[in-house]
């Protein structure tokens, strides 16, 4: 018998395109060419410690400025971070970066701290996309929910339907913000083994980016990536930044190509940085400049500023690195890795 003698009279639900109209499909839409897609799902994954939340503040400032992260330039869109382990400790992060690179985030990055949030209800996926939907964001915001752990609280990471219904959940946020959702994740307890967890976690990802840290260097691989290639591998260091009552947190820096060292997406001062130089940044650029053209670890330089600053002042250090980052910035001084010389 024939299949449409089978069935019941009705409209077909599923509609078929000729090869002309498959290819007259926009094409696919990123918001770091090669990197990450526009929407979908991602994960950003590695073992305690290593810099996943460090690495995803970097990501989330390169997208919220339109900058660059590790070289690749990022479509400008709204970013929503949401919180759910230790408040505290995301604040001295932003704080952090924002000492570091001489602004704040733009209002375009957003955060929600709220630890009641789960993946083992639809509810709660819902009121979190209606909070998003009224922030009034721009199209294809991405969402940083940190940790998946924390999310999956009474959900069993390893059971393939206790995943099984998180990563619905996921994918359910992801159709109503029409975004891309990034989760982030450890490692199992072999971190050669990849994600932790039911092997449907990175089965409904769509690109996956892996953190190491090997012989004290760390990295950042891209392990999965649907539509482009894998296996793009950066180096960068965590800069310890001191912050408010001498609670330090870090920043991610690295080396561009060539050799030249990016913290994300330098400005330029307005005026010409000589004629702006306050007291501070004087006394760093004459620490520097004894040292000569090799120029001076950084850790030797505070040292030397503490001397010079106030002696006793707790707030030496963090005056140290906010006149440095200046100095950065206006293209006085050149900071590699872990030394600081002039141009």
């Amino acid at each position: 018998m024939k299949i449409r003698e089978q069935l019941p009279d009705s409209k077909p639900l599923y509609a078929a395109m000729t090869a002309a109209e498959l290819l007259s499909r926009p094409p696919k839409e990123w918001t770091i060419p090669g990197m990450l897609p526009a929407t979908g799902v991602a994960a950003i994954y590695g073992a305690t410690n290593v810099g996943k939340t460090f690495i995803a503040l970097e990501l989330l400032a390169a997208i919220a400025e339109g900058g660059q992260f590790f070289g690749n330039t990022a479509k400008a869109r709204g970013v929503v971070y949401v919180g759910l382990e230790g408040s505290d400790g995301i604040a001295a992060r932003v704080r952090a970066w924002s000492t570091h690179h001489g602004r704040p985030l733009p209002d375009r990055a957003r955060f929600i701290l709220e630890e009641g949030f789960g993946l083992d209800n639809d509810k709660d996926v819902e009121h979190l996309a209606k909070s998003i939907a009224a922030l009034h964001l721009d199209e294809h915001p991405v969402i940083f929910i940190d940790t998946l752990s924390a999310a999956m609280m009474g959900l069993e990471e390893n059971s393939s339907a206790d995943m099984g219904g998180a990563m619905k959940r996921i994918r359910h946020l992801r159709k109503l913000t029409d975004g891309m959702i990034i989760l982030i994740a450890h490692s199992g307890k072999d971190s050669a083994k990849g994600l932790r967890g039911s092997s449907k976690l990175p089965a409904d990802c769509d690109t996956i980016f892996q953190l190491k840290k090997k012989a004290g260097k760390r990295s950042l691989v891209v392990e999965k990536q649907r539509d482009a290639k894998v296996g793009d591998e950066w180096t960068f260091e965590l800069l310890e930044v001191a912050g408010e009552g001498d609670v330090a947190s870090c920043v991610v820096t690295y080396e561009m190509a060539g050799g030249a060292h990016a913290n994300g997406a330098p400005r330029p001062l307005p005026k010409p940085a000589q004629e702006r130089l306050g007291p501070n940044e004087r006394i760093v650029v004459e620490i520097v400049r004894s040292y000569g053209g090799q120029g001076v670890r950084e850790s030797e330089a505070l040292s030397a500023f503490k001397a010079q600053y106030k002696p006793g002042s707790r707030h030496a250090t963090t005056r140290f690195t906010e006149a440095v980052a200046r100095l950065v910035e206006a293209g006085c001084l050149v900071r590699e890795v872990d030394h600081l010389r002039l141009p």
